[in-house]
């Protein structure tokens, strides 16, 4: 198997920070938690393996201060799909690393566990130890992005993962952020 180091080359990084948080009440991307935005930490997670993080988001300048690259080609009201749709026609790697910007425990030691569990055009995602696949973060082949725009308008991401079959890696804790009452509980 490949070690990191060795397909790092072959990743790029992106976050996903389009939606609506409507669950949320404002802008989830840009909520504070221990001092710091909570896109903070995923650009921190992709910059730690050396990775320059692109924001998938329909307006850059709300994240200008958090990231200097961004891809703004979203289709509005499409959800993640989309998000991972426009990150993977953007890419020039052979893999993409898709995460939220709402998952603030999500570490450079969880994407190093993705990129090791890489093999030839598959997907890797976590699964928590209740059985539930967690698309994000995840680790997604060029090769799926044909797949992605073969399916019906306003598919799901779990759609997509029932048709690509990805690699699973049981994680007990990422959690993401949907309400404030979750955001006070990590």
């Amino acid at each position: 198997m490949a070690t990191s180091q060795t397909r790092l080359p072959q990743v790029d990084g992106f976050i996903l920070a389009g939606g609506k948080s409507s669950r949320f009440g404002s802008n989830k991307a840009l909520a504070m938690w221990k001092g710091r935005p909570l896109l903070a930490y995923a650009t921190a997670a992709l910059k730690d393996l050396g990775l320059n993080p692109r924001v998938v988001c329909r307006d850059p300048l709300p994240y200008f201060e958090l990231a200097n690259a961004f891809v703004t080609s979203e289709r509005p009201d499409l959800g993640p799909l989309e998000g991972l749709r426009v990150a993977l026609k953007s890419s020039s790697k052979e893999f993409a690393f898709i995460l939220t910007g709402d998952m603030p425990l999500v570490t450079k030691g969880h994407l190093r566990l993705l990129l090791d569990a890489a093999a030839d055009q598959t997907a890797v995602v976590f699964v928590s130890v209740d059985g539930i696949r967690h698309p994000f973060p995840g680790l997604y082949p060029r090769s799926a992005l044909p797949m992605i725009e073969g399916l019906p308008k306003g598919s799901s991401v779990q759609a997509l993962l029932d048709r690509i079959l990805p690699r699973r890696l049981t994680v007990s804790e990422l959690h993401s952020v949907n309400t404030p009452a979750d955001l006070r509980s990590l």
